[in-house]
């Protein structure tokens, strides 16, 4: 229980402390402070008297507690000059606490996501807030036609995930963030957007859009708009006129397109502002040209994209033309060789390079070579199919004076034998930079961390190393020995030692003539 809180700090944090009861009054003292986080407790009600002496509170963030309403007069200017957000997600509210809410002129932001509202009954608290999230509410459908079509002043609306299958005309002509990620909505008419002509950000992910016809006639409408969201949709081509209104993008994400068949070449031509581009999982799609969709995107910076070829190079990702770039990840089973010419031209003074679901399984040492040296690069490697790293790779890396740090292998199949040696003694003299590796064979070391071992477990026994050299000696002269002229075989017999040598030489005087001149 909170009796009493007498810090004069603009800050603070009392979350995660499973608070069950604040006294009234609690804050009388705090004139102060104007950042108050009680997220993470377990506070199932407040008293009207609670938050009596904050002048000026920025933000009450009340997430994840057990409310299930609040006094009607708990933000009276009277008790609290000045309230401009308040987060009461992941509670128990049924409905919106209008009447405790609507006191608060100032309200800026009203965060509800991951309650119980189901219907909205009045919107006289909206005319005050600029920024609503509803996210992961039960919202009926008279709800949503209510706030999409009567909230009028509201800047950013969050309604992911709320049970919405068709969209009325929205009458938000402010709105420049708009959320209707998670539903199931299956199109989008121009009507629809016709009056939110200045939005900016528009998530659409995770619905039932099975084609972008009418979307694209929508995006005549938006003329401003710096950021798109079509990802977890059943589109099934793209093609060159889809993006076409959209010059002023800025971040693009179209990614886990399951059902999509084909993307024309040209169509991302008019993308040339775009900084962000995701487009990765097309199960379905034979090809991607990659060196097409990238060649006119010069101010790329973050770029996760499918590799649909077996190997990449400089050739298609074309780096000295994204001077800008400072994440590249690579994705796809098909791919399962990195050139070592694929990051010739990186400039930036940090790369973020990720190899991510790709059946690679090794790295060039001269891949970071053309990288410049003040360039501090972050790998990771997380679900490929390394099952160790070169002592070349290592020593590359080292050379770059831990200016290369990995991350990933945790979520490789990575083979703790003897070989591994190499590998052990680069971790251990890592200290605490290491990346964390699990041995994934062989089986009695399966799970165990590859730092914990000691050096016994790296040598090698008499057999095992005699048995590789018979094989690398055998395959050494299967590679430089001519053809045979007779092709026969010895029926074995069981001699002494010097027979069993007679025997060989004979056996291979027959078998290769030639010999037999030599000799």
């Amino acid at each position: 229980v909170l009796k009493s809180f007498q810090d004069q700090q603009q800050e603070n944090a009392i979350k995660k402390t499973k608070l069950l009861q604040v006294d009234e009054l609690a804050f009388h003292n705090s004139t102060q402070l104007q950042l108050l986080d009680l997220s993470g407790n377990v506070l199932e009600t407040l008293h009207e008297r609670t938050l009596e002496g904050l002048l000026r509170l920025e933000s009450l963030n009340l997430r994840d507690n057990r409310l299930t309403s609040l006094p009607e007069t708990i933000f009276d200017t009277s008790r609290i000059h000045v309230l401009e957000r308040i987060d009461l997600s992941g509670n128990r509210f049924n409905e919106i606490p209008i009447h405790a809410i609507q006191r608060q002129l100032s309200l800026f932001s009203l965060k509800l996501a991951r309650n119980r509202v189901v219907e909205v009954f009045t919107q006289d608290f909206i005319n005050n807030v600029k920024e609503l999230d509803l996210s992961k509410n039960p919202l009926s459908e008279n709800a949503i036609r209510s706030i999409l079509g009567e909230a009028k002043i509201l800047r950013s609306l969050n309604l992911a995930n709320t049970n919405i299958k068709t969209i009325p005309r929205l009458e938000t002509p402010f709105l420049k963030h708009l959320n209707l990620s998670d539903n199931a909505i299956a199109d989008i008419k121009p009507v629809m957007l016709e009056r939110t002509t200045i939005l900016e950000n528009l998530d659409i992910s995770k619905n039932r859009l099975t084609d972008l016809t009418n979307l694209t006639n929508t995006f005549k409408n938006l003329s401003v708009l710096q950021s798109l969201d079509i990802s977890d949709n059943e589109i099934k081509n793209i093609n060159k006129y889809n993006f076409d209104r959209l010059s002023t993008l800025r971040s693009l994400k179209m990614a886990n397109l399951l059902n999509c068949t084909r993307i024309e070449k040209n169509a991302f031509r008019s993308l040339t502002k775009l900084q962000l581009l995701y487009i990765y999982n097309y199960p379905k799609l034979g090809y991607l040209d990659v060196q097409g969709i990238l060649k006119n995107m010069t101010n790329l910076e973050i770029l996760d994209i499918e590799i649909k070829d077996s190997s990449v190079s400089n050739e298609q990702l074309s780096m000295h033309i994204h001077p800008y770039l400072r994440e590249l990840t690579l994705r796809g089973e098909r791919l399962r060789n990195i050139l070592s010419s694929s990051l010739v031209g990186v400039r930036g003074p940090r790369l973020f390079f990720s190899l991510k679901n790709t059946s690679v399984d090794t790295i060039p040492p001269a891949l970071f070579f053309p990288v410049p040296r003040s360039t501090k690069v972050e790998l990771n490697v997380s679900g490929s199919k390394f099952i160790n790293l070169s002592s070349q790779l290592l020593a590359a890396l080292d050379e770059r004076g831990g200016y290369v740090k990995i991350n990933g292998l945790d979520n490789n199949p990575i083979n703790c034998s003897c070989e591994m040696k190499h590998l052990w003694k680069w971790l251990m003299l890592s200290d605490n930079k290491a990346p964390i590796v699990i041995c994934g064979s062989p089986n009695h070391l399966a799970g165990t961390l590859l730092n914990n071992l000691t050096e016994e477990n790296f040598l090698c026994n008499r057999t095992t190393l005699t048995k590789s050299q018979t094989t690398e000696t055998s395959s050494l002269m299967k590679s430089t020995t001519l053809n045979p002229e007779i092709i026969w075989t010895v029926v074995p017999t069981v001699q002494s030692k010097n027979n069993n040598f007679n025997n060989d030489r004979i056996g291979k005087l027959l078998k290769y003539p030639s010999l037999s001149r030599m000799n």
